[in-house]
């Protein structure tokens, strides 16, 4: 419980946050601001053959020796420091395991979800808010709440519904500017909260699978005037490009 609480400690300093003052909404801004989406190290570990592989931390301490030395990590990663400061600052929060879409909702293949690997997690608060600081372009940048009766809302310019899918089951959707009023499935998860032995199988299941592993990509989502911006990168870029993004130069991209 002490490391837990150095981490904490540390990760507030850094990001500018103060124990006694930080709300949720402060601590989420000054999170995306600090620290960026980047799936460098699971594109890199899926090239190489699955005996191979090593599993990426997922644990606090790991992810805290990584991400405060790069400022960059992947959506678990991302997550599992998020919500131990919110456990830390006195917020009832838990995990949520997500199954990812990013598909047209009317695209969504209902074939394909069921017995797909659940890639992603999310944070609900105890008043039903979600929070997601692991998702990479149309993440939420604050605390999502939806409307009882319609199930949407609104969080920082972009419109986002949650549609049952089951009892235990939502999907998120979002509304983008020019889709004709067209909404994109962004994710499905579950509503039965994600337990440490869960979370730490989701986040690292990924090394030893013998295929190439999720992601063909590399990606950098970087917070931008109240909203995330995703560069795809090739792999000819890799070398440098996302590194003097996460490092806040500015990158000239067409």
């Amino acid at each position: 419980m002490e490391e837990r609480a150095v981490v904490v400690d540390e990760y507030l300093q850094a990001i500018g946050q103060d124990r006694q003052s930080a709300s949720v909404e402060s601590l989420l801004r000054a999170h995306l601001s600090y620290f960026h989406y980047c799936n460098v190290n699971i594109w890199s570990e899926g090239r190489k053959p699955a005996e191979l592989r090593e599993p990426l931390a997922t644990d606090l301490v790991g992810v805290w020796q990584r991400l405060k030395q790069d400022r960059f990590g992947y959506c678990f990663q991302l997550i599992e420091l998020n919500y131990a400061a919110l456990l830390s600052l006195g917020h009832k929060a838990t995990r949520h395991a997500a199954v990812v879409l990013n598909t047209l909702h009317d695209k969504v293949d209902e074939s394909w979800v069921v017995g797909r690997h659940q890639t992603h997690e999310l944070i609900i608060l105890e008043d039903g808010g979600l929070v997601d600081v692991g998702f990479g372009i149309n993440a939420l940048t604050g605390v999502l709440h939806v409307d009882a009766e319609t199930g949407q809302g609104t969080c920082g310019d972009n419109q986002y519904r949650v549609l049952p899918i089951n009892p235990h089951t939502r999907q998120l959707e979002i509304l983008l500017p020019g889709s004709g009023g067209e909404w994109t499935a962004l994710y499905r998860y579950d509503l039965r909260p994600t337990d440490d032995v869960k979370f730490m199988s989701d986040g690292t299941f990924l090394a030893p699978m013998p295929m190439v592993i999720r992601d063909s990509f590399v990606s950098v989502a970087k917070a931008q005037q109240g909203e995330r911006k995703w560069l795809l990168l090739t792999v000819g870029q890799k070398g440098g490009l996302w590194r003097r993004i996460v490092q806040g130069e500015t990158v000239e991209t067409e």
